[in-house]
């Protein structure tokens, strides 16, 4: 017997769903497989001035303050990000029932 999009276990296969490809995207995205292109972005951004500007600013109180917390900041927005992103579940669902059919 087939389950409709709408049921409980779709939301739960849905979530299962948005969990793993928030894995992927967070390995995908990792620092280690980013890192040349973040330089190449900051590189054509920046002059070595700016750049020896904005590395003294993380040297100061509200710098280091600022590196400190922004991990936490991180992640309330991913968190934010994700609770949004479920609350549009049942159109996208809706979306890809309407697709199927």
């Amino acid at each position: 017997m087939s389950k409709s999009l709408g049921d409980a276990s779709s939301g739960e296969a849905a979530t299962k769903m948005m969990d793993k490809m928030m894995d992927f995207l967070k390995e995908e995205m990792s620092w280690e497989k980013m890192k040349e292109d973040y330089i190449d972005i900051y590189a054509d951004a920046f002059t070595v001035e700016e750049m020896k500007a904005i590395i003294a600013f993380y040297k100061t109180p509200a710098g280091q303050a600022l590196l400190k917390k922004q991990p936490k900041i991180a992640q309330k927005t991913m968190a934010l990000s994700q609770k949004a992103t479920m609350k549009l579940m049942p159109k996208i669902q809706e979306w890809t029932k309407e697709m199927i059919q």
